[in-house]
């Protein structure tokens, strides 16, 4: 599986030509029906058939658990430069995210108990993450994904509303870990394939941002005490599904964030 990050979308728009307007009618009034009626078959699905719908269009939730590594590659922009990025997971024991940037390789790496940082820019050797850090990112040790088993990550999942991306009707998730971190899911109500997802905190690769959670620098370079801010809002979306063995993988991964930061992937 090959990702490259970048921030490209693409927007299809579709344009009806017609001088006759009353011939718009009938298709408006069967354009409307249409339209009720998938609302009222989106609106009756509980999470647990949403949840069975997306492990089937992925390639059924069998293929899923049996998965046990994935490897992926590929351009990430980073303060402004397109670097290497390595992304390697074993099913629950091992994360590891891998980045070449001026001669140098950093990394995050997250295991079943603990996780390190490695920002060559920022240190010259690993830093530890805190402890509720890597609990927090536990699910990230799920190799298809913290959806398919909830439970065994301690999140609860429960159905928000029915919600729109792009004009497309989305069933919008949310999994609430045992820490009490709300991550919102928005599965597609047409394919069934995660769309998008939102959390709070957590910075580059996992690390900590600067005056968030997880910043334990008591001050600044001038030995003023920092500013503890509120974590950033950091939203996902997923396009561009294609197989890999048999199993459906987003092949490009845009990431933005409140604070204006952000990323993509192919």
């Amino acid at each position: 599986l090959l990702l490259s990050f970048n921030f490209e979308r693409l927007n299809i728009g579709i344009n009806f030509l017609h001088d006759k307007s009353n011939d718009m009618k009938p298709f408006s009034g069967m354009f409307c029906l249409m339209l009720l009626f998938s609302f009222f078959s989106v609106k009756g699905q509980s999470v647990e058939e949403v949840l069975q719908r997306y492990y089937e269009a992925r390639g059924g939730k069998d293929k899923l658990a049996a998965l046990k590594s994935v490897y992926m590659e590929g351009i990430r922009e980073i303060m402004g430069n397109e670097v290497d990025v390595r992304i390697y997971k074993e099913q629950g024991k091992l994360f590891r995210t891998e980045f070449d940037m001026a001669g140098a390789t950093g990394f995050m790496l997250l295991t079943d108990k603990e996780g390190w940082n490695f920002f060559p820019m920022r240190s010259q050797t690993p830093n530890p993450m805190p402890a509720e850090m890597v609990s927090s990112m536990k699910s990230e040790l799920e190799v298809a994904g913290p959806l398919l088993n909830p439970a065994l990550n301690g999140l609860q999942v429960s159905m928000v509303a029915i919600d729109t991306l792009e004009s497309q009707p989305c069933f919008k998730l949310k999994t609430v870990s045992d820490l009490g971190r709300e991550t919102f899911y928005w599965i597609d109500a047409k394919t069934y394939l995660l769309a998008q997802s939102s959390s709070k905190g957590g910075g580059m690769f996992g690390g900590p941002r600067r005056g968030g959670p997880g910043d334990d620098r008591p001050s600044d370079s001038n030995g003023a005490p920092r500013e503890k801010r509120e974590p950033s809002e950091m939203l996902t979306i997923y396009s561009d599904y294609r197989p890999v063995d048999g199993i459906l993988f987003p092949h490009t991964i845009e990431i933005r964030s409140s604070n204006g930061r952000g990323g993509g992937g192919t």
